[in-house]
């Protein structure tokens, strides 16, 4: 876009200094003060210059501006990254501490049966 401008500009410019040679040879020609001429089209070609100038400053300051926001999207990418992996970390964790409390669970399951049945076998013996 500021290449684009900036050639618009320079076109603009060439134009510009084409009417003036072309208001040049008329002002000689039909006796109107050259300097008059030239002052005016050095003017316009001034102003359009500025022009350039403070678009191509919008456009330095729209290419910071985006630079900042990619910085912020890696940012967050990166951060989203970390917490996506402490997620699963946590998620792996709590499988192996149920997979843990299964196991706990289903030996003292087998202790309380082991249990009843040596009781049953013992009041079966003395009864």
């Amino acid at each position: 876009v500021a290449e684009e401008r900036s050639r618009a500009m320079e076109a603009r410019i060439a134009d510009l200094t084409e009417q003036l040679a072309t208001s040049s040879l008329k002002a000689s020609q039909k006796g109107v003060e050259m300097e008059d001429a030239k002052h005016l089209l050095v003017s316009e070609i001034e102003l359009e210059r500025r022009r350039a100038e403070t678009a191509d400053q919008r456009n330095a300051q729209t290419l910071v501006r985006m630079r900042i926001l990619e910085k912020c999207l890696e940012d967050a990418e990166a951060t989203n990254k970390k917490l996506t992996e402490l997620h699963n970390e946590e998620i792996a964790k709590s499988k192996r501490e149920l997979v843990e409390l299964e196991s706990k669970r289903r030996k003292d399951k087998e202790s309380s049966d082991a249990a009843r049945r040596t009781v049953e076998a013992a009041m079966k013996a003395y009864s």
